[in-house]
């Protein structure tokens, strides 16, 4: 009896060992189950507390007066550094140009993730499972250094994403959400300092 029960126990730890690790798909799963709302990503409505049509008057008192940033022709990038990268591009919200609105939201860092768990690290090909649609923006090279960064826009949902290759595969590195169907590039200024965006 007891060798039974020896053999049984034997033959589970050997099933066990052989079992397949988790897959990326598993894990990305996990990561958005584990996804307060402050951070979660809305295809062309928000990132977490911040959402598309924001006053930036309540974006500043949030977050405070910000790192780095951009403006020209009422248009302005504003940047916060910290745990995750935080960038929101505004414009004049009517031609009183009295206030400011958020048109689109950059996020970068593992905070951030859709409610599927797509985010940072995430590969282009678990991506495109849940953006059939995603199709190349806009490809930089970074001055000086030569390293490339590609830019993916599913236009129709709002959504875009950064990548750059590690390892042999193309990886996110950050997440814009815009207005649906309007193209990420649609922006008079760039959020992309010190890249050279190719033709």
């Amino acid at each position: 009896m007891k060798t039974s029960i020896l053999r049984i126990a034997l033959g589970l730890c050997i099933l066990a060992a052989c079992a397949p690790p988790a897959t990326q798909k598993a894990a990305e799963e996990d990561n958005a189950a584990h996804t307060p709302p402050e951070a979660l990503l809305v295809a062309g409505e928000s990132a977490g507390k911040f959402h598309l049509g924001q006053d930036m008057d309540s974006v500043f008192s949030l977050l405070g007066k910000p790192d780095d940033g951009d403006a020209a022709m009422g248009k302005a990038w504003g940047i916060w550094h910290g745990q995750d990268t935080l960038a929101v591009y505004s414009t004049y919200a009517d031609s009183t140009m009295s206030r400011r609105t958020a048109r689109q939201i950059v996020v970068s860092g593992e905070g951030y993730r859709t409610e599927n768990g797509l985010g940072s690290n995430t590969p282009l090909e678990t991506i495109r499972e849940s953006y059939p649609a995603l199709q190349p923006a806009a490809t930089y090279v970074s001055d000086p250094g030569g390293d490339t960064l590609w830019v993916y826009d599913a236009e129709a949902s709002g959504i875009a994403f950064d990548f750059r290759k590690k390892d042999g595969q193309l990886l996110c590195t950050a997440v814009t959400i815009h207005p649906a169907d309007e193209p990420v590039a649609a922006t008079y200024l760039t959020i992309h300092a010190g890249w050279k965006k190719l033709p």
